[in-house]
């Protein structure tokens, strides 16, 4: 479509069967204050509440995409080739954006021309560390970076439920590996896959702590464990 009909950003989200935590992060983002984007909600649901929630929402911005694949990467992929702006933002449904998440990705990029990928701060939502349970994917480090080669994203970047591509990384380095993530037998490893691929090249990404989410994915020590093993096996199949 022509440039000046292109939103300024696409705000990519992937759901399955999640219909409370959907409704707080894209009530997050609608409450945003920077408000020249699109929003892609990629929805592998069965449960059909999701799609009566979807259904009752008229905000123009938003593009409900229901599809019957299953797996993160594929709605991944799903949601880039549908996305209309240059500039493309991936959060998780489990994710509470904060208010100035959107204009703090686009006054990074903005900022400074040369990063392909930008990467932002992840805290807990909530406090629920009395009741023995622990939230995984968070970043609170407040230096910001830039780095162009090969290091494991995750320790230096961050994680896939707060990060920003333009749209030619996916051009240069293809698309998200089907074979990983969420959905399918490896569980993770997908973003950090992608993230690695464009390092590999000499992409530039960087991290920043000033565009903000809060992840509301608390599990129990036994359920933390079983996704610890899923993010080793992820890492260990993009690094091996």
């Amino acid at each position: 479509m022509p440039a000046a009909e292109r939103p300024t950003i696409s705000i990519l989200v992937c759901t399955r069967n999640r219909p409370e935590d959907l409704r707080r992060c894209v009530d997050s983002i609608f409450a945003n204050s920077f408000t020249d984007y699109e929003l892609l909600v990629v929805d592998q649901s069965d449960d059909g509440v999701t799609a009566d929630y979807m259904g009752g929402l008229t905000d123009p911005r938003l593009r409900w995409i229901p599809t019957e694949s299953r797996g993160l990467a594929l709605a991944r992929n799903i949601a880039v080739r549908h996305a209309r702006a240059d500039l493309l933002a991936f959060t998780d449904d489990d994710c509470i954006c904060d208010a100035d998440w959107i204009g703090s990705m686009i006054g990074e990029f903005g900022a400074d021309p040369k990063p392909d990928g930008l990467f932002g701060r992840v805290l807990p939502w909530g406090d629920r560390l009395s009741e023995g349970l622990f939230c995984h994917c968070l970043i609170a480090d407040e230096t910001e970076r830039t780095v162009s080669g090969p290091v494991p994203p995750h320790n230096h970047l961050g994680h896939g439920n707060n990060m920003a591509f333009r749209k030619d990384v996916f051009r240069k380095v293809g698309l998200y590996n089907p074979a990983m993530g969420a959905g399918t037998r490896l569980k993770s490893g997908e973003d950090t896959d992608l993230t690695y691929r464009a390092l590999r090249v000499n992409l530039v990404m960087r991290y920043s702590p000033r565009p903000l989410v809060y992840h509301n994915n608390w599990k129990t020590i036994r359920q933390a464990a079983r996704l610890d093993l899923g993010y080793v096996l992820g890492f260990v199949m993009v690094v091996g």
